[in-house]
């Protein structure tokens, strides 16, 4: 049986943690989104709320490349 790259296994344990941490990076921008909507700086709220979904779907795609190109 032949060992696992190291390198390997580094973007193994990145494919991992990436979906807690765009679950956490999810959770803190609707928080911040939701006390800027709601202390009147909506347009601000709305220009972030879609910076941080642009951000959500690299991380995404990220992830789903980095799997599909380790045969996963």
């Amino acid at each position: 049986m032949e060992s696992i790259p190291p390198e390997y296994i580094i973007a193994i344990y990145i494919i991992m943690a990436l979906p807690f941490v765009i679950a956490a990076l999810g959770v803190t921008s609707l928080i911040v989104v939701g006390i800027l909507y709601f202390t009147n700086h909506r347009k601000t709220a709305l220009k972030l709320l879609k910076i941080i979904g642009i951000v959500v779907l690299v991380l995404i795609a990220f992830s789903w490349l980095t799997k599909a190109s380790l045969g996963f």
